[in-house]
């Protein structure tokens, strides 16, 4: 029906009531000739991203839930 394609569009998914997200985030980051301490560096950054991505995406799913009707 309109409804199951309109749901599936959004990711949710009617049999189990849950809203699914899916996110491939997998940066690969190559500096020839770098010095280490910085390599580090820009992995720390990307990790700190990463968390503060998962941080934001449970908050969206937090606040659908709240508003949810179902």
């Amino acid at each position: 029906s309109l409804l199951d394609m309109a749901n599936d569009l959004m990711g949710y998914n009617s049999n189990s009531g849950e809203t699914v997200i899916q996110v491939n985030n997998a940066p690969a980051i190559t500096i020839p000739g770098v010095d280490p301490s910085i390599m580090q560096s820009v992995n720390d950054a990307i990790k700190q991203a990463n968390n503060a991505l998962e941080r934001r995406l449970n908050e969206i799913v937090q606040q659908q839930r709240r508003v949810s009707f179902q």
